[in-house]
């Protein structure tokens, strides 16, 4: 799971890459149950791995867009523009979901 986001405090970009549990795939349950996923205690990462999450901050859009592709993910003009929107407004806190 990939989150970016603009960070008021560093006025700059963030990426955070999220790596999800193998074994309920992220949704911390057991095959659509409501039993808790043993393997990552219902929290839905890998807690296996001292650092399931990669958080890189004081990014550009641009070097965003760079690691992205590196690893073969897009970068849609959408969640650009709405990142632009959350710089020029100094958004902190917005939730955009989008099912790439």
């Amino acid at each position: 799971m990939i989150f970016v986001g603009w960070e008021p405090a560093d006025q700059a970009f963030y990426l955070n890459v999220v790596d999800l549990c193998a074994a309920c795939g992220g949704t911390g349950e057991i095959g659509g149950s409501e039993e808790v996923c043993p393997g990552c205690g219902g929290e839905g990462i890998q807690l296996a791995k001292l650092n399931p999450s990669h958080r890189q901050g004081g990014l550009s859009l641009d070097e965003i867009d760079e690691r992205l592709s590196r690893d073969g993910v897009p970068f849609p003009e959408l969640v650009r523009s709405d990142l632009l929107s959350d710089q020029r407004t100094n958004a902190g806190t917005l939730l955009h979901e989008y099912d790439l």
